[in-house]
């Protein structure tokens, strides 16, 4: 997965980074790579990954026993496995499904054409007392990016920030907050929601890191499928009980 679909977007993704950091103009090609980058560090940590097996073995074993009936009526002759045996069996294929589910959720085309129609802006912060940290969690948005509050915010370097919105006022805003504010809220953001690692161009904010280092997560995209799935179980396993049994033809 590393080397055949992640690294060429981050390859493609590297281009549009030096536009940026240069402050060049973006070309559609790189809005789109940016785009597919930012929706990859929505869900590709190992964590992630992790939880999406588990989110795809919880579903497959919760509403397994809804098709029972389907499988008796239904079951050749000759299968002599029980329906236990095949659902194991199904189970245990988890991994290349979650493999699957993470490439589609990742390269979700609803999601990168929407990062990519925001207004983008890259933010200097030369005058800040302190520099910009990133993490392993270093994207900042809102849960929903349609509206006109959203946006999405990422460190791309110790003096300059990432900015996509909606609304072009919502920059003006931000700007208005001071470069030390912003800086301190952000790193605020990234440190608290790191998982396992904090980067910086030096160690001069180790206390600040130790403080903060995981002490503000918010839940991931992952976890939120996961509160949205847990919800529709119920609903799922009822409408698989009213389906009709399909009746098998008897032989002439």
């Amino acid at each position: 997965m590393e080397r055949e679909f992640l690294s060429p977007i981050d390859s493609k993704a590297a281009d549009a980074l030096k536009t940026m950091l240069n402050g060049g103009e973006f070309s559609v090609a790189q809005r789109l790579a940016w785009s597919g980058f930012i929706a990859t560090l929505l869900s590709r940590m190992p964590s992630d990954i992790r939880m999406l097996r588990e989110n795809i073995t919880e579903l497959s074993s919760t509403i397994a026993p809804g098709f029972e009936n389907i499988f008796q009526a239904l079951k050749p002759e000759n299968e002599a496995r029980t329906f236990e045996q095949m659902t194991d069996e199904f189970l245990a294929k988890a991994a290349p499904r979650t493999i699957r589910h993470a490439k589609n959720l990742m390269s979700n085309e609803r999601l990168i054409s929407g990062l990519a129609a925001m207004e983008w802006s890259v933010l200097t912060v030369d005058r800040a007392i302190h520099e910009l940290l990133t993490s392993d969690r270093a994207v900042i948005y809102t849960n929903v990016l349609g509206s006109a509050e959203s946006h999405v915010i990422v460190p791309i370097g110790p003096r300059k920030l990432f900015v996509g919105v909606n609304d072009r006022a919502l920059i003006e805003n931000i700007k208005r907050i001071g470069e030390d504010k912003l800086v301190s809220a952000t790193n605020a953001a990234v440190v608290g929601a790191a998982d396992k690692f904090v980067y910086g161009r030096s160690d001069s904010k180790i206390r600040f890191v130790q403080n903060r280092m995981g002490e503000a997560q918010v839940p991931s995209l992952i976890e939120r499928m996961r509160v949205l799935q847990r919800s529709r179980y119920d609903d799922v396993l009822r409408l698989l009980r009213e389906l009709p049994v399909p009746v098998q033809n008897e032989p002439e």
